[in-house]
């Protein structure tokens, strides 16, 4: 299975809740998944490991960048499921930064650890600048959480716009590969009629499985615990588990990449 930068230039679609959900339920699975935060806000890292996102003096990205720590110090272990943690150095690292080559430099760093994993996912911050960059550059595959609203149309279509610039100008290998509806519900008319718009211009990207809006998917962060711990019963436990799975027939081989866009 291939890596994933989950991007979207909009904040609040769900962008973290979809890593952080998605491992998790690979994991479950017998997936070996990383997970690696390039947010500043480090929400991811919150969601998953909070007592290591809220001590200071746990090592970042950001010191295994400045070699500040080795990749054995910087990786937080769990059962199938592991992260390189974000924080608010992160957010500085473009300006100090003086390689030409700056788009690279995520995956330079991450590299080493690739054939340890099924998959990894790079949790992009909400704009489409250095480090989102730096997680499509390091991925090759996109992964976008998309919001059933028309405006949310137009940040896809600027995503796609800027995915063509990347791969003529940076890395010819980097494929919007899948979309999600996230907070969708089958019974509101302007959903549906999303859904067939974006079906109509990512037919091979759209996934079929959507993710309702429930409380459990809010709140579970909060307790530092996926969905699938936190409640394994709920609707979003189950529209997960259905994404998983469709992840699963999709991209479990390389060779079965939807083509780019």
């Amino acid at each position: 299975m291939p890596s994933f930068a989950v991007v979207n230039q909009k904040g609040g679609v769900g962008k973290t809740t979809a890593c952080c959900n998605l491992a998790a339920g690979l994991a479950r699975q017998g997936r070996r998944v990383l997970l690696v935060d390039l947010d500043p806000q480090a929400h991811l890292s919150l969601s998953l490991f909070p007592a290591v996102a809220t001590d200071a003096g746990v090592p970042t990205l950001a010191d295994l960048v400045h070699r500040r720590a080795t990749l054995d110090q910087v990786l937080q272990r769990g059962e199938n499921l592991d992260l390189i943690p974000a924080g608010p150095a992160l957010g500085t690292l473009e300006g100090e930064t003086t390689r030409q080559a700056w788009w690279d430099l995520v995956r330079e760093h991450v590299a080493p650890l690739t054939d340890g994993y099924d998959s990894i996912f790079f949790d992009c911050p909400p704009t489409l600048g250095f480090l989102a960059v730096n997680g499509m550059v390091a991925a090759r595959n996109i992964l976008v959480p998309l919001q059933p609203e028309y405006l949310a149309l137009q940040s896809l279509s600027s995503l796609a716009k800027t995915i063509s610039v990347l791969r003529r100008d940076i890395e010819p290998h980097l494929s919007l590969s899948a979309i999600f509806l996230n907070g969708f519900d089958k019974r509101r008319r302007l959903h549906r009629e999303i859904q067939r718009l974006v079906r109509a211009h990512f037919p091979e990207q759209l996934m079929e499985a959507t993710v309702r809006k429930t409380t459990a998917l809010a709140e579970a962060p909060s307790f530092g615990q996926d969905i699938f711990r936190y409640a394994p019963k709920s609707n979003g436990a189950w529209d997960f588990a259905a994404l998983c799975r469709e992840f699963e027939r999709r991209f479990n081989h390389a060779e079965g990449f939807p083509p780019g866009t």
